[in-house]
């Protein structure tokens, strides 16, 4: 199963708070915009995504077929001198 770490669950919530002025109901979706590459975009939750948390919040909806893809993989942030960003790992969280 995908995971998150909790600093990047508190960047996402941080997004989804943001948004939620703008499109209340909408979240980040974490989807697939290359083979190897994904993105996050803003998108109502739909039937069947993964929902992912901060603290009983929904931060993070991914749909099945990325979810998969995704398998074992844990969402993080991170800073580096290359700047700040989310990164995937192997692993679980």
């Amino acid at each position: 199963m995908f995971q998150l770490t909790e600093t990047a669950a508190q960047e996402l919530k941080k997004i989804k708070d943001q948004v939620q002025e703008q499109q209340p109901g909408s979240l980040p979706r974490l989807v697939r915009s290359t083979e190897a590459e994904f993105k996050l975009a803003i998108d109502a939750p739909k039937e069947g995504d993964q929902e992912l948390f901060c603290a009983d919040e929904k931060v993070l909806v991914v749909d099945p077929q990325t979810g998969a893809r995704l398998e074992n993989l844990t969402l993080d942030f991170k800073e580096t001198p290359q700047g700040r960003g989310f990164v995937f790992e192997e692993g679980m969280a």
